[in-house]
């Protein structure tokens, strides 16, 4: 890509600026050059004519290529000719030949500035960003780089750099609808047992679902850092519901810190967050979670492990804190514009102090899926989680059964991109819980429409 404008320069002053070592993550295979019978090498004819300037020759075109293609039995031990070739291959967009005849140029001349040159080129585009960042830079370090070459490879070198660092920033403003905004249990009517007599009542209309429309807004952001062993993610959201009674007002904030640490194939991932939910004005619970997954990379579908911890502190209920335990496997999986995947696992909830129902054991599954058509966005996640009491919940309760709780959830969200910073977006919540005690018994349907705004 630069190999024209690098030995016009270099042809200018005479001679190739000295390279470093060799070393900088060649990968080639030498089996053709082994190959070849003593008789094949010959004089390799002069290169001097595919140096003119780009406006001169048909630059890139098949033309070129296929002209050089033609001389390789003559320029088996040429770094000139696979440097040129590297070029005219990298130009043409034929990325994996370009790396191996640079990389074959690097071997039999490591002094050919001209092809380190391309060479970084061609491992950006690969992906290997952190590489072609450490060979830009060593030819950037040569006090006899040519001056006409300096800018060129400090512009590449900061845009490259800059891909290191990522942010985003993004609102998100919806009016919906919830036919339970309190979160009420969905039976309006109990049964006690008192001293081994049913006795059945009603509950207050306070405490029973409440519907009405709502307004919610959304602030959210991530900032990521890549660096060459490992890579870290902060993320952050805050959602705030607006509702026609105050006492149904929710704040909620969230945020998380992840450390990525690729292991060859594999990859392990450690974070810890921290959720935060205020309900009519006062704090309802606080959870604090860390966890560390272990990911392989190397297949179509990545499989995972998982271990993973939640304090779970309940504000003016401090009896129910506890510690929540899971050991989590799953898989994920890319297909063209899809995107699929499901993990499951047991859990366990401790209780910190004395608590009716004692500890809970269980397990939860969770399956998502993704769409991507043009414009067009589809998402959808659907959970589901079973707990039960080790003890007798309550003698007032059922004849102090342990109650058994089946929670299941489901998530869609359709996004439709009206400009490059502004989508359309519209989603369906609902989330049920059964349970063999009627007071821990809900249903909550929200639908809501809106517009996000990346800033």
């Amino acid at each position: 890509m630069f190999l024209v404008i690098v030995n016009k320069a270099l042809k200018s002053r005479g001679r190739r600026f000295p390279a470093k070592k060799p070393g900088l993550g060649i990968r080639t295979s030498l089996v053709a050059y082994l190959a070849m019978p003593i008789s094949a090498f010959a004089i390799c004819p002069d290169l001097k004519p595919y140096y003119q300037t780009p406006d001169q020759i048909q630059w890139p075109g098949d033309a070129v290529l296929n002209q050089l293609t033609l001389m390789m039995p003559e320029c088996l031990e040429s770094a000139e000719y696979f440097a040129l070739l590297g070029a005219a291959q990298l130009n043409s967009g034929l990325t994996p030949e370009a790396l191996e005849s640079l990389e074959r140029a690097l071997l039999l001349d490591p002094d050919n500035g001209a092809a380190r040159i391309d060479y970084a080129q061609a491992l950006y585009i690969a992906g290997q960003l952190f590489p072609a960042l450490e060979i830009n830079q060593s030819l950037l370090d040569r006090p006899d780089l040519p001056s006409n070459l300096q800018g060129i490879l400090q512009a590449r070198g900061k845009e490259w750099k800059r891909q290191t660092r990522s942010k985003g920033l993004f609102a998100e403003l919806a009016a919906g609808y919830d036919n339970n905004l309190n979160g009420a249990p969905s039976k309006s009517d109990f049964t006690l047992t008192l001293s081994g007599e049913p006795i059945s009542f009603e509950l207050s209309p306070d405490f029973q679902p409440l519907s009405g429309p709502y307004v919610n807004l959304q602030l959210a952001g991530y900032y990521r850092k890549l660096d060459s062993q490992h890579s870290q993610n902060v993320q952050f959201g805050l959602r705030s519901r607006q509702s026609e009674e105050s006492s149904n007002e929710l704040l909620q904030f969230d945020w998380r810190y992840t450390f990525l640490l690729p292991v060859r194939k594999q990859q392990w991932e450690l974070s810890a967050g921290t959720s935060h939910l205020l309900f009519g004005g006062n704090p309802l619970y606080s959870v604090t979670e860390g966890r560390i997954r272990y990911r392989f990379r190397d297949l179509g579908c990545n499989p995972h492990y998982e271990l993973a911890a939640q304090h779970q502190l309940y504000h003016g209920q401090s009896s129910m804190t506890g510690i929540e335990s899971s050991v989590i496997g799953g898989v994920d999986c890319a297909r063209g514009n899809q995107r699929f995947g499901i993990q499951a696992g047991p859990l366990n909830n401790s209780a910190l102090k004395t608590r009716l129902g004692g500890d809970r054991q269980g397990w939860k599954v969770r399956m998502n899926w993704q769409l991507q058509v043009g414009a067009d966005l589809v998402t959808a996640q659907l959970g589901y989680a079973s707990l039960y009491d080790k003890s007798g919940y309550s003698s007032l309760l059922e004849n102090n059964a342990r109650r058994d709780v089946h929670t299941t959830s489901a998530q869609i969200q359709y996004s439709h991109q009206l400009q490059s910073d502004l989508s359309l977006i519209i989603n369906l919540n609902h989330q049920g819980q059964d349970s063999n005690i009627g007071p821990f018994e809900s249903d909550s349907t929200a639908f809501e429409v809106g517009i996000r705004l990346n800033l």
